[in-house]
């Protein structure tokens, strides 16, 4: 809410000199908390367990992994579709932005930035698994890293080469990209679309596999219990 707060304003500001802003720059701003907030959801979710304690209690009893996922997945869906309604609102009362004037390319817009936050938030659960509560801090500051290659606030040309070679590999930057490339010209490139669509199923199945495997080792070699001691 506050980052919609003060980039609001500064739309208003910004405003008279590019008529589009407040259509591009808040659209992407809502897209972007929307990584973030999926991204926390999934890594807090397990960090909840952690500092309560019940870890251990948790994987003693008979949970699967689909069942652990399936949960984390459904409650970061909830948390997310409140603070979608939240921002949308927010975004609309105070600055007129109407985030249905996407149209249906929100759709993959929020499918793909859903999917990707989910696919960092699991990965990241990967390393805490693994290397225990020395990287939970990465639960806050990870996302914090992807976000320069990510292109939310700037068009990928504007990156120095070497840096757009890492950041044609994110999923983030074609959607931000034809978020745009739909304020100038009122379409999305399909290219947008699959390459988005591609990479950021590409990297869920792989994280899931990582965190599967991590979570198995760890309760195979007793790793759980250094994140409650």
């Amino acid at each position: 809410m506050v980052s919609l707060l003060v980039w609001g304003l500064f739309t208003v500001y910004a405003r008279e000199k590019l008529p589009s802003i407040t259509l591009w720059l808040l659209g992407a701003l809502v897209l972007w908390i929307i990584i973030q907030r999926s991204q926390n959801e999934i890594s807090v979710s397990l960090m909840d367990e952690v500092w309560s304690e019940n870890l251990l209690n948790l994987f003693s009893t008979p949970l699967t992994f689909g069942e652990f996922l399936v949960g984390m997945l459904v409650m970061s869906i909830v948390k997310l579709t409140v603070a979608i309604v939240m921002l949308a609102a927010t975004a609309y009362l105070l600055y007129a932005f109407n985030i249905f004037v996407f149209g249906y390319y929100l759709v993959p817009f929020f499918a793909v930035t859903i999917v990707f936050g989910w696919t960092l938030g699991i990965f990241i659960n990967s390393l805490i698994l693994r290397f225990g509560r020395d990287s939970e801090a990465l639960a806050w500051t990870a996302i914090v890293a992807v976000q320069p290659f990510s292109c939310v606030f700037y068009p990928l040309s504007v990156l120095p080469k070497f840096i757009q070679s890492v950041a044609v590999f994110l999923p983030s930057t074609y959607i931000f990209e034809g978020l745009r490339f739909f304020v100038y010209t009122g379409y999305v490139p399909g290219i947008y679309l699959v390459m988005a669509g591609s990479l950021c199923a590409l990297y869920f199945i792989v994280s899931l596999f990582l965190f599967r495997h991590t979570l198995v080792r760890s309760r195979e070699l007793g790793l759980l219990s250094r994140l409650v001691d």
